[in-house]
Parts: structure tokens; C-alpha cells; sequence
């Protein structure tokens, strides 16, 4: 590899609010990818969390656009 930013499991759990089984799990999903000894691109793991944020963004948008004001 390069010169990149690695970073361990539980750290990218810690970035992302989630716990590591979730990591690992995303991991073995294909959704980020590791090095043999299990590191991440911090570069992937921030990517991936921008990715999650403008999901949920869009959905509350969607919610807010289609629900508007409306009180439960």
C-alpha cells in the first residue's frame, strides 16, 4: 500500500458511532474493505460515513417534504 492512513476496527467503529461486530460485518459485506491485518483506509471509513450522513439527510428531507409540519 501507499502512504495512506490506516486505521483498526475499533477505531473505525469509534468514527462511525457503531460497534466493531458492525465493522467487521460491513467488512464482510464488501462495504469497506482491510489489509490483512485488519486495518482500514481512514480515507474509505470517512468516506463511508459521508455516504450514511447524506442518506440519512436525504430521507429527513423527504420525510420533512412529505409529512411537513404535521404534528403526531
Amino acid at each position: 500500500m501507499n502512504d495512506a492512513e490506516m486505521v483498526s476496527i475499533e477505531d473505525a467503529a469509534k468514527i462511525l458511532f457503531v460497534r466493531r461486530s458492525h465493522v467487521r460485518r460491513l467488512m464482510a459485506e464488501g462495504k469497506l474493505s482491510s489489509t490483512r491485518d485488519n486495518c482500514l483506509l481512514l480515507d474509505e471509513v470517512l468516506a463511508y460515513k459521508a455516504r450514511q450522513k447524506a442518506e440519512a439527510s436525504k430521507f429527513l428531507d423527504w420525510h420533512a417534504d412529505e409529512f411537513g409540519d404535521e404534528q403526531p
